[in-house]
């Protein structure tokens, strides 16, 4: 929950009023800023300055304190705008504002509430001056707090211009190490987010490695090219899984069109995908019309690609789980229900969730050929001793719940007897 700002204010004003005292910031400069493109796009709209900021605010200065006010009243009726603050500074009363807010924050509780407004500074920084506000925050000590300011200036290039920012955060990390890098990289994500999966791609190819999962991150532009996207990130990122889910709500056909592609060249991804679009279908409690749906369309899936849809079906719904029995009773051949009850087993997963799922199969026989299909997915026999009783534990508990008869029982815990001199034993 966002705290308060009457409650905040004055924690902050106990903790700053020491450090500044009545110093004010220099008044603002007529210089013209050098403006990125993408910066320029958002400068350009209506909305980035605040009528109401500038009747409120005084020509003649500024001081931290009152930016902090601003800063966490900003989204409150009747506010303050404190970007329209940040912009009413010249470069100099800007980077000394961070010096303040470096220093200020070291070592205190308002750290985090200084780095936000400390993230704001260096934006409007970097889309003054671009990368010679890196140089200056990278020189041997431009202020206190070196390695504070030039990953928050190093935070807010990678934001519009990772292929500027790339190099710099190269050499943050041979410096300071990995410590604030992911930081650094959710800012990229977020600012590639922001305009589009072209710029996501672009961000992937720019940084490899460091970027790993969360993409995208934030609200897609309204003009998202979801079909670029999804042919190009792998569904095992739950971040792209949750994309295309977005995506299957608003047009499912587009997207299962999009599944099959990357299903041609991917069996195991595009299976995936299908899996998900079978959760942007049902959105709103449509289980069943969804199942009904997708179930004809899985013949034009490679087989590898169908038991994937079917095995993740509910990977990325856990509500729809509830109603699991519902859609099992709309899917006509055994094995396939087998496989998506087969999806929802997991050791340390809910035991109610997974009983439901077994029961809804039917007959004793469905239970226990699932429950063999689960058993082996995991190797027991190289599993560590305490895995080993966890895993059994879980899968007793629900033969338990299942009421199996004996003979039923013996075929899956025979399964779980570790050969001799296996790490089970052990």
């Amino acid at each position: 929950m966002k705290p308060a700002p009457s409650l905040l204010i004055p924690v902050l004003a106990g903790l700053l009023g020491g450090f500044l005292g009545g110093r004010q910031l220099v008044a603002p400069s007529l210089e013209t800023p050098r403006v990125s493109p993408v910066a320029r796009k958002a400068a350009a709209s209506p909305s980035h300055r605040s009528a109401r900021t500038d009747a409120c605010a005084s020509p003649h200065g500024h001081d931290l304190k009152s930016l902090l006010r601003w800063w966490l009243m900003e989204r409150e009726p009747g506010g303050f705008d404190a970007r329209a603050q940040l912009e009413r500074m010249d470069v100099t009363a800007l980077r000394s504002l961070m010096a303040d807010l470096s220093a200020s924050a070291a070592g205190s509780a308002g750290d985090y509430r200084m780095g936000y407004l400390l993230a704001a500074v260096a934006g409007e920084l970097f889309r003054r001056e671009g990368e010679k506000a890196l140089r200056w925050a990278d020189a041997p000590d431009p202020a206190n707090g070196r390695q504070k300011i030039l990953a928050a200036m190093i935070t807010a290039a990678v934001t519009d211009d990772p292929a500027l920012a790339k190099p710099w955060f190269d050499r943050y990390q041979l410096e300071f190490g990995k410590g604030g890098s992911s930081f650094i990289i959710g800012a990229a994500i977020r600012g590639a987010t922001s305009r589009g999966a072209a710029d996501l791609i672009k961000l992937k190819e720019i940084f490899g490695k460091h970027i790993e999962t969360g993409m995208p991150d934030g609200p897609l532009p309204g003009d998202f090219d979801f079909h670029l996207f999804v042919t190009h990130f792998s569904s095992g990122e739950p971040g792209s899984r949750t994309t295309m889910h977005q995506w299957a709500a608003k047009d499912p056909e587009a997207a299962w069109a999009a599944a099959k592609e990357v299903a041609a060249t991917d069996a195991s991804h595009g299976g995936t995908y299908a899996g998900v679009i079978f959760t942007g279908k049902a959105v709103g409690g449509n289980e069943k019309a969804a199942i009904r749906w997708l179930m004809p369309k899985l013949d034009e899936l490679p087989e590898e690609s169908r038991r994937e849809v079917l095995g993740s079906l509910f990977m990325d719904n856990w509500a729809s789980r509830a109603v699991i029995a519902d859609v099992l009773a709309e899917i006509p051949r055994e094995e396939d229900r087998i496989i998506v009850v087969d999806g929802v087993l997991s050791p340390g997963g809910d035991v109610e969730v997974a009983v439901n799922a077994l029961q809804a199969l039917g007959s004793e026989d469905s239970q226990v050929r699932t429950l063999l299909q689960s058993v082996g997915h995991w190797g027991f026999n190289s599993l560590s001793g305490d895995t080993s009783r966890r895993f059994i534990h879980y899968y007793s508990s629900l033969m338990d719940e299942l009421k199996l008869s004996p003979q039923a029982r013996e075929k899956v815990i025979s399964q779980f007897r570790p050969r001799s001199g296996s790490p089970a034993d052990r």
